[in-house]
Protein backbone atom coordinates (compact mmCIF):
# COMPACT_ATOMS: atom_id res chain seq x y z
CA UNK A 1 0.00 0.00 0.00
CA UNK A 2 1.18 3.53 -0.70
CA UNK A 3 2.41 5.30 2.39
CA UNK A 4 2.87 2.18 4.53
CA UNK A 5 6.65 2.05 4.20
CA UNK A 6 6.52 -1.77 4.06
CA UNK A 7 9.38 -3.54 2.34
CA UNK A 8 7.92 -7.05 2.09
CA UNK A 9 7.02 -8.76 -1.16
CA UNK A 10 3.90 -7.21 -2.68
CA UNK A 11 1.44 -9.31 -4.68
CA UNK A 12 0.71 -6.57 -7.29
CA UNK A 13 4.33 -6.95 -8.45
CA UNK A 14 3.43 -10.37 -9.79
CA UNK A 15 0.13 -9.35 -11.37
CA UNK A 16 0.71 -5.95 -12.99
CA UNK A 17 -0.47 -6.08 -16.64
CA UNK A 18 1.94 -5.61 -19.51
CA UNK A 19 0.87 -2.95 -22.01
CA UNK A 20 2.74 -1.67 -25.05
CA UNK A 21 3.66 2.01 -24.76
CA UNK A 22 6.67 2.63 -27.02
CA UNK A 23 8.61 5.85 -26.71
CA UNK A 24 7.22 7.05 -23.38
CA UNK A 25 10.43 6.50 -21.44
CA UNK A 26 12.55 8.04 -24.17
CA UNK A 27 10.46 11.20 -23.86
CA UNK A 28 10.71 11.26 -20.06
CA UNK A 29 14.45 10.60 -20.00
CA UNK A 30 15.00 13.43 -22.46
CA UNK A 31 12.81 15.69 -20.35
CA UNK A 32 14.85 14.85 -17.27
CA UNK A 33 18.06 15.76 -19.06
CA UNK A 34 16.58 19.14 -20.00
CA UNK A 35 15.30 19.67 -16.46
CA UNK A 36 18.74 18.97 -15.05
CA UNK A 37 20.21 21.80 -17.09
CA UNK A 38 17.63 24.51 -16.37
CA UNK A 39 18.73 27.58 -14.37
CA UNK A 40 18.52 27.38 -10.59
CA UNK A 41 15.35 28.70 -8.98
CA UNK A 42 15.36 31.89 -6.91
CA UNK A 43 14.88 31.50 -3.12
CA UNK A 44 11.23 32.54 -3.39
CA UNK A 45 10.37 30.26 -6.28
CA UNK A 46 7.72 27.57 -5.94
CA UNK A 47 8.43 23.84 -5.68
CA UNK A 48 7.57 23.51 -9.36
CA UNK A 49 10.44 25.78 -10.38
CA UNK A 50 13.28 24.54 -12.59
CA UNK A 51 16.06 22.43 -11.13
CA UNK A 52 19.53 23.83 -10.63
CA UNK A 53 22.09 22.95 -13.34
CA UNK A 54 24.24 19.89 -12.85
CA UNK A 55 27.97 20.18 -13.39
CA UNK A 56 29.61 17.83 -15.87
CA UNK A 57 30.99 14.54 -14.57
CA UNK A 58 29.66 14.75 -10.98
CA UNK A 59 30.08 11.77 -8.70
CA UNK A 60 27.64 8.92 -9.29
CA UNK A 61 27.89 5.16 -8.72
CA UNK A 62 30.33 3.27 -10.99
CA UNK A 63 29.17 1.82 -14.30
CA UNK A 64 27.18 -1.35 -13.77
CA UNK A 65 26.23 -0.57 -10.19
CA UNK A 66 22.85 0.81 -11.26
CA UNK A 67 21.89 -2.59 -12.70
CA UNK A 68 22.64 -4.14 -9.29
CA UNK A 69 19.86 -2.15 -7.63
CA UNK A 70 17.20 -4.52 -8.99
CA UNK A 71 17.65 -8.08 -10.19
CA UNK A 72 16.32 -9.33 -13.51
CA UNK A 73 14.05 -11.69 -11.54
CA UNK A 74 12.54 -8.79 -9.58
CA UNK A 75 11.75 -6.91 -12.77
CA UNK A 76 10.35 -10.02 -14.46
CA UNK A 77 8.04 -10.57 -11.49
CA UNK A 78 6.21 -7.50 -12.82
CA UNK A 79 7.04 -7.75 -16.53
CA UNK A 80 7.61 -11.40 -17.52
CA UNK A 81 8.85 -10.47 -21.02
CA UNK A 82 11.64 -8.22 -19.71
CA UNK A 83 15.11 -9.01 -20.99
CA UNK A 84 18.30 -8.65 -18.98
CA UNK A 85 19.08 -5.25 -17.52
CA UNK A 86 21.47 -3.16 -19.60
CA UNK A 87 23.56 -0.22 -18.41
CA UNK A 88 22.67 3.03 -20.18
CA UNK A 89 25.32 5.69 -19.63
CA UNK A 90 24.93 8.01 -22.63
CA UNK A 91 24.13 10.87 -20.21
CA UNK A 92 27.00 10.06 -17.84
CA UNK A 93 28.68 13.43 -18.45
CA UNK A 94 25.65 14.99 -16.76
CA UNK A 95 25.92 12.54 -13.87
CA UNK A 96 22.92 10.52 -15.11
CA UNK A 97 23.27 6.74 -15.25
CA UNK A 98 20.57 4.16 -15.80
CA UNK A 99 19.78 0.49 -16.21
CA UNK A 100 17.00 -0.49 -18.61
CA UNK A 101 14.92 -3.61 -19.16
CA UNK A 102 13.06 -3.96 -22.47
CA UNK A 103 10.14 -6.21 -23.34
CA UNK A 104 6.77 -6.32 -25.07
CA UNK A 105 5.45 -3.89 -22.44
CA UNK A 106 7.97 -1.22 -23.50
CA UNK A 107 10.80 -0.24 -21.17
CA UNK A 108 11.47 -0.18 -17.43
CA UNK A 109 14.35 1.91 -16.08
CA UNK A 110 16.20 2.61 -12.86
CA UNK A 111 18.08 5.88 -13.06
CA UNK A 112 20.49 7.72 -10.77
CA UNK A 113 21.59 11.34 -10.87
CA UNK A 114 23.17 13.80 -8.43
CA UNK A 115 20.71 15.40 -6.01
CA UNK A 116 22.34 18.82 -6.35
CA UNK A 117 19.85 21.27 -4.77
CA UNK A 118 16.94 19.15 -6.00
CA UNK A 119 14.50 17.31 -3.74
CA UNK A 120 12.46 14.39 -5.05
CA UNK A 121 9.14 16.21 -5.22
CA UNK A 122 10.69 19.10 -7.12
CA UNK A 123 12.29 16.67 -9.57
CA UNK A 124 8.92 15.11 -10.29
CA UNK A 125 7.25 18.46 -10.84
CA UNK A 126 9.97 19.43 -13.31
CA UNK A 127 9.52 16.11 -15.11
CA UNK A 128 5.81 16.80 -15.52
CA UNK A 129 6.61 19.38 -18.19
CA UNK A 130 7.51 16.46 -20.46
CA UNK A 131 4.06 14.89 -20.49
CA UNK A 132 1.60 17.79 -20.25
CA UNK A 133 0.26 20.09 -22.95
CA UNK A 134 2.36 23.29 -22.84
CA UNK A 135 -0.62 25.24 -24.18
CA UNK A 136 -2.79 24.21 -21.23
CA UNK A 137 -2.10 26.43 -18.21
CA UNK A 138 -4.12 24.10 -16.00
CA UNK A 139 -2.60 20.81 -17.17
CA UNK A 140 -0.21 20.32 -14.25
CA UNK A 141 -3.10 20.75 -11.82
CA UNK A 142 -4.48 17.44 -13.11
CA UNK A 143 -1.27 15.53 -12.36
CA UNK A 144 -1.44 13.71 -9.01
CA UNK A 145 1.89 13.85 -7.18
CA UNK A 146 1.69 11.03 -4.63
CA UNK A 147 3.93 11.18 -1.51
CA UNK A 148 5.61 7.88 -0.63
CA UNK A 149 6.99 6.55 2.64
CA UNK A 150 9.90 4.19 3.13
CA UNK A 151 11.91 6.02 0.44
CA UNK A 152 13.38 8.98 2.31
CA UNK A 153 12.09 12.54 2.57
CA UNK A 154 9.91 13.98 -0.20
CA UNK A 155 9.72 10.72 -2.20
CA UNK A 156 7.02 11.19 -4.84
CA UNK A 157 5.31 9.08 -7.50
CA UNK A 158 3.20 9.93 -10.53
CA UNK A 159 1.00 7.44 -12.37
CA UNK A 160 -1.37 8.88 -14.94
CA UNK A 161 -2.99 7.54 -18.13
CA UNK A 162 -2.97 9.66 -21.26
CA UNK A 163 -5.90 12.08 -21.05
CA UNK A 164 -6.12 14.80 -23.69
CA UNK A 165 -9.07 16.39 -21.92
CA UNK A 166 -6.83 17.07 -18.92
CA UNK A 167 -3.78 18.04 -20.98
CA UNK A 168 -1.84 14.85 -20.15
CA UNK A 169 -0.26 13.93 -23.47
CA UNK A 170 1.11 10.45 -22.71
CA UNK A 171 0.80 7.79 -20.04
CA UNK A 172 3.38 8.06 -17.27
CA UNK A 173 4.52 5.93 -14.32
CA UNK A 174 7.54 7.03 -12.32
CA UNK A 175 8.87 7.83 -8.87
CA UNK A 176 11.71 9.89 -7.46
CA UNK A 177 13.51 9.51 -4.12
CA UNK A 178 16.66 11.08 -2.70
CA UNK A 179 19.31 9.26 -0.66
CA UNK A 180 22.35 11.24 0.38
CA UNK A 181 23.60 13.08 -2.69
CA UNK A 182 21.81 10.85 -5.20
CA UNK A 183 18.35 10.98 -6.74
CA UNK A 184 16.85 7.58 -7.57
CA UNK A 185 14.22 7.43 -10.28
CA UNK A 186 12.05 4.52 -11.39
CA UNK A 187 10.39 5.00 -14.79
CA UNK A 188 8.15 2.47 -16.47
CA UNK A 189 5.97 1.81 -19.45
CA UNK A 190 3.08 -0.58 -18.99
CA UNK A 191 1.69 0.45 -15.58
CA UNK A 192 -0.45 3.53 -16.18
CA UNK A 193 -3.09 1.68 -18.20
CA UNK A 194 -4.04 -0.69 -15.39
CA UNK A 195 -5.36 -0.31 -11.86
CA UNK A 196 -3.89 2.87 -10.37
CA UNK A 197 -3.61 1.66 -6.77
CA UNK A 198 -1.88 -1.53 -7.90
CA UNK A 199 0.44 0.39 -10.20
CA UNK A 200 1.49 2.78 -7.43
CA UNK A 201 2.07 -0.15 -5.06
CA UNK A 202 4.26 -1.81 -7.68
CA UNK A 203 6.30 1.35 -8.22
CA UNK A 204 6.77 1.76 -4.48
CA UNK A 205 7.76 -1.87 -3.93
CA UNK A 206 10.40 -1.79 -6.67
CA UNK A 207 11.56 1.63 -5.50
CA UNK A 208 12.02 0.42 -1.93
CA UNK A 209 14.14 -2.50 -3.09
CA UNK A 210 16.40 -0.26 -5.18
CA UNK A 211 16.54 2.43 -2.48
CA UNK A 212 17.65 -0.07 0.17
CA UNK A 213 20.59 -1.13 -2.02
CA UNK A 214 21.68 2.38 -2.97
Amino acid sequence: MIGTGATSEIDPMRTAPEMIAPGVLALLLATLLVACNKPAASPGASAAASAAPIAEAPTTPPDGEVCALLSDAEVRAVFPSAGAGKAENTRAKYGIKACTWDGTFGRFAVQLMPADQVDANRTMRSMADGFIDPLRADAKQHVRFEPLQGLGADATAVLEPMDAAKGITTEVAMLAAVKGQTTLMILSDGLAGGDRTQGLATLQALGQKAYARL
